[in-house]
């Protein structure tokens, strides 16, 4: 399967999901890849704000065609070391794919864990440092910014914007990952291809628990416009493959726009007043970043000062998140045991929050469609807009509650 192309997954996947919201066996499965809405809905995107074509419309740095040739010079070459992937093939830049792409061999394995792997590491840069240079007429351009670090995150907050152009999130008032207004959600999925009686099924890349907050935001705005005909694909791409299922590759077909309405389902969606509001209720606060964002050790850019809200348990979005065969899984039981040991209600009202409502929204589905508690919100907002009042309190595991402008002074 190739970076962009959504699959077409027939109705033989729906006994293969383990996790669904009022997944009905009839109506037909709608085609959904987190990636490919993505690049899709991008180069749409770009068309509409630069004029013309997406294959046109290229940022700042090595055009399409020669930063591909750089990328596959590096894959062909690192493969002769034995420790990357092969290369199999350049897919050039189109409507669809403005910056192109590469297919590569499937990787099958596990993150890294230090230390134990670094003689691994070790070994896999001494067998790229040992490869003859190629001849000055044969390498690829190379981009060679002045200040490598500042290009780096360029790229990164380049990358960021792409999939806010996705349409899923937006930015407003400083503020990431937003819900966008229903009328621009029910454009973007009627461009899909999808209507009101269609099965969605949202197939993430199932290769790390991030990817899986991906499909989960996917999964949660359907939700939260009233469109219960959803499921995540237990494992994604990755764990299809690993199972032996079909895969689709080509060119995908052209898509018919449909006609979806969507009603938004307030309960669904926590407002920064609604957050406050809860902090003095019997309402549950659920932080469900990684353990040192919670204490405060980490601070992400898109928060003003690190920290968690007062009062707020802690459930890593990716704790029950196991991998097997190079494909992560969201184990029911293991997801269950982290929430009884928290000692949750679940009649009680709860809110999901992250840093930007991403890995909230695993945090979300897990809690809500999974763990059974039966009033679930998320915090679309949330770190990034409660720290954007310095009155707001926050709290760290060394110093207390602080407010953010003791932060941020």
């Amino acid at each position: 399967m190739t970076l962009g192309q959504a699959a077409d997954i027939g109705h033989g996947v729906l006994e293969h999901l383990a996790f669904h919201g009022g997944l009905a066996a009839a109506g037909r499965v709608a085609r959904l890849a987190v990636w490919s809405l993505g690049l899709t809905r991008l180069a749409r995107a770009r068309r509409r704000r630069l004029g013309g074509s997406a294959a046109q419309a290229e940022p700042d740095g090595p055009a399409p065609r020669e930063n591909l040739a750089y990328q596959a010079a590096c894959f062909a070459r690192a493969a002769a070391g034995g420790h990357a992937p092969a290369l199999h093939g350049v897919l050039p830049p189109s409507a669809a794919l403005p910056r192109g792409g590469l297919l590569v061999e499937a990787v099958r394995g596990r993150p890294a864990r230090l230390p134990e792997d670094l003689p691994a590491i070790a070994e896999a840069l001494a067998a790229l440092h040992t490869l003859p240079l190629p001849a000055p007429a044969a390498r690829a351009p190379l981009l060679a910014p002045a200040d490598p670090w500042r290009a780096m995150r360029d790229e990164v907050a380049d990358q960021a914007e792409h999939l806010d152009d996705a349409g899923w999130r937006e930015s407003r008032d400083g503020v990431a990952g937003l819900m966008p207004e229903v009328s621009a959600l029910e454009t973007l999925i009627g461009e899909l291809g999808i209507d009101n009686d269609d099965t969605v099924v949202v197939a993430a890349a199932g290769t790390g628990p991030t990817d899986f907050g991906s499909a989960a935001r996917v999964y949660w705005t359907f939700r939260a416009l009233g469109h219960d005909e959803v499921a995540i694909l237990n494992g994604g791409v990755a764990g299809w493959q690993a199972q032996g299922f079909e895969v689709a590759s080509g060119t995908p077909d052209a898509i018919t726009a449909s006609d979806f309405e969507g009603r938004l389902q307030d309960d669904l969606l926590a407002t920064t007043a609604e957050v406050e509001a809860a902090r003095e209720s019997d309402a549950a606060l659920v932080d469900a970043r990684p353990v040192d964002f919670y204490r405060g050790e980490t601070q992400s850019p898109a928060a003003r000062a690190p920290g968690t809200i007062p009062g707020a348990v802690n459930l890593p979005h990716h704790a029950a998140l196991v991998e097997r065969d190079g494909a992560y899984y969201l184990d029911p039981e293991r997801l269950k045991a982290n929430i009884e040991a928290l000692g949750l209600d679940p009649e009680a009202p709860t809110v999901a929050f992250c840093n930007t409502g991403h890995w909230a929204a695993s945090g979300w589905f897990q809690l809500s469609e999974v763990g059974g508690l039966e009033s679930v919100s998320m915090y679309d907002g949330s770190m990034a807009e409660w720290t954007r009042d310095d009155d707001r309190p926050l709290q760290l595991a060394e110093r207390g509650t602080v407010s953010v402008g003791e932060l941020v002074d």
